[in-house]
């Protein structure tokens, strides 16, 4: 039997997977998307954080930009 604190470990670990495989990228065209996790009317100029496949998919093809951000 799982415990609740054995839970809330459970879906804290997967929303730091989740994040981790997230890319911020600056749109550079704007652009229309179906994706595995919804669809996407993005931008020129919007900053958003994608699927770390979607987001090199659009990098490769000069339709977005990756985002560095340091603490």
């Amino acid at each position: 039997m799982m415990s609740q604190a054995t839970l809330d470990n459970f879906v804290e670990i997967k929303t730091e997977q989740a994040q981790n495989s997230q890319v911020l990228v600056v749109i550079l065209k704007d652009l229309n998307v179906a994706w595995t996790d919804r669809d996407w009317s993005l931008r020129s100029q919007d900053l958003v954080y994608l699927d770390d496949k979607l987001a090199n998919i659009l990098i490769e093809r000069g339709i977005a930009r990756k985002v560095e951000v340091h603490a």
